[in-house]
């Protein structure tokens, strides 16, 4: 019978653990974003299967990076988006009026 291999979860599990001493010397919130971190891992796991590295700690690395790259991606989106209402909102878009004190803006027709 062939040798049987630790799943990525376990993999996942053992490298979390190996990474305890360094966990220890964070403060309090450093440490909850430390645990966050590391749960993005679990989101690429089935990528991380397929990638049959040799050294465990990279493909975590490679999904966690690649969770934080999505992040990115998403919020330069929005940072665009909202850049694009606020160029609109400057030059007098004849979309919108300027609102009245304690009420909304209102489209105009």
């Amino acid at each position: 019978m062939g040798r049987t291999l630790p799943t990525i979860t376990n993999l996942i599990a053992y490298e979390y653990q190996n990474w305890m001493p360094f966990r220890e010397k964070l403060g309090k919130k450093q440490k909850r974003s430390f645990d966050l971190m590391w749960s993005t891992a679990y989101r690429q796991r089935l990528a991380m299967m397929y990638a049959n590295r040799p050294v465990p700690i990279q493909s975590i690395m490679m999904a966690i990076l690649f969770e934080h790259y999505k992040q990115l991606v998403v919020m330069k989106d929005q940072l665009s988006t909202a850049s694009k209402l606020d160029k609109v909102k400057k030059k007098g878009s004849p979309y919108f009026e300027e609102p009245s004190k304690g009420r909304p803006p209102v489209p105009m027709s």
